[in-house]
């Protein structure tokens, strides 16, 4: 499963209606434009944790593992080779 275009997907689904372009790159700061906000977060933790079976701790919710899909990419990345 490609990890990219999974969340990819998801996001340009789930949250188009506050993606003001056609296409995002994977630097585009979801957080800061507004793309994903808090409640959109609970959202994006459930389908990760469901698509990829990665539980995600509290301590890890920060800014810098959710504000681009490249970060979470990454994230989600290092916790499936973790297991």
């Amino acid at each position: 499963m490609e990890v990219n275009s999974t969340i990819r997907n998801f996001i340009m689904s789930e949250f188009k209606s506050n993606i003001q372009t056609e296409d995002i790159s994977n630097d585009y700061s979801l957080i800061d434009s507004g793309v994903i906000d808090s409640v959109g977060i609970i959202s994006l933790l459930n389908f990760l944790e469901k698509s990829f079976s990665v539980i995600i701790s509290s301590d890890e919710l920060m800014p810098e593992n959710f504000d681009t899909i490249n970060l979470i990419t990454s994230f989600v990345e290092k916790k499936i080779n973790s297991k």
